[in-house]
């Protein structure tokens, strides 16, 4: 999904979505970013976006956005982590 289908899901606009992706990358390098370097997200990374936009709405601090957003992809990594663990079980 690009950043006009984000917009439009969303409602918040494709400039600030950029902004956003700019102050996230610094975190999490290559978020939403396809091979050829273009803003492009994933259907998780954009859960992710939309679950950061609410709580930017909610709190008015692009800061804690952007926390909720790295907590919940880790929190994911994690999860993941947990069930190839428990997938590869040889008991």
């Amino acid at each position: 999904m690009n950043t006009k289908a984000m917009y439009e899901k969303t409602g918040v606009s494709e400039r600030t979505i950029q902004n956003h992706m700019k102050e996230v990358r610094y975190f999490i390098r290559g978020f939403a970013m396809n091979r050829r370097g273009n803003n492009y997200f994933t259907p998780l990374e954009a859960e992710a976006y939309y679950i950061m936009i609410r709580i930017i709405e909610e709190t008015n601090n692009v800061k804690f956005g952007i926390r909720a957003l790295i907590e919940y992809m880790e929190r994911l990594r994690v999860l993941a982590r947990i069930n190839s663990i428990v997938n590869n079980d040889p008991f």
